[in-house]
């Protein structure tokens, strides 16, 4: 969606869906939801870019250590 005349603003969302839903020691696992809020600009052939991310807790992973499940991802592309 155009903010102004070279930066607008991202976004998704979705579902992930496990194409096995058996885990190694018997848990299943379940459908979770990710999405990304970001904006984009465009600098001549360059586009920079800054999104939010983040994914649903699955209370089915195992829990044995903490993992972010959220994370600001940075891009630059370059089109000839």
């Amino acid at each position: 969606m155009p903010v102004g005349k070279k930066l607008r603003l991202t976004g998704h969302a979705g579902v992930l869906v496990p194409l096995d839903r058996r885990g190694y020691y018997g848990e299943s696992y379940r459908s979770e939801v990710d999405w990304r809020l970001g904006i984009a600009r465009d600098i001549g052939p360059v586009t920079v870019s800054a999104a939010w991310t983040g994914v649903t807790r699955n209370d089915d992973l195992e829990q044995q250590r903490y993992y972010g499940r959220r994370a600001l991802v940075f891009g630059i592309t370059f089109v000839r």
